[in-house]
């Protein structure tokens, strides 16, 4: 049986995939930018976080990048504006991984 890929050993086409599955997850590791970002008070308001982070020009633009769904917090989508972000949690938004520590 031949691979679409064209490669003709048995089992190749799959250690292929399992290969490119690994390039596309590193180039992704490399594309993304990570910042830390350290708490003042007990929490920030994921908007106020994306201004801080530099991703968000200021809060309303926070709020609608949030409102786009383009915000994952702990790698879930985060549609609150004004969700709750405390130290431990990682954001990510518009290739930026935010790391949130203590003071």
């Amino acid at each position: 049986m031949r691979c679409s890929i064209g490669l003709s050993e048995p089992g190749s086409c799959f250690a292929f995939q399992r290969k490119w599955a690994r390039v596309e997850q590193i180039a992704s590791e490399i594309l993304v930018q990570t910042i830390q970002i350290q708490l003042k008070e007990e929490y920030v308001r994921l908007c106020d976080l994306l201004k801080l982070a530099g991703i968000a020009g200021s809060g309303g633009q926070g709020k609608h990048i949030v409102a786009q769904g383009e915000v994952t917090v702990d790698g879930k989508p985060e549609s609150r504006k004004s969700a709750k972000i405390r130290a431990g949690q990682t954001v990510e938004c518009r290739g930026v991984k935010i790391l949130v520590t203590a003071k």
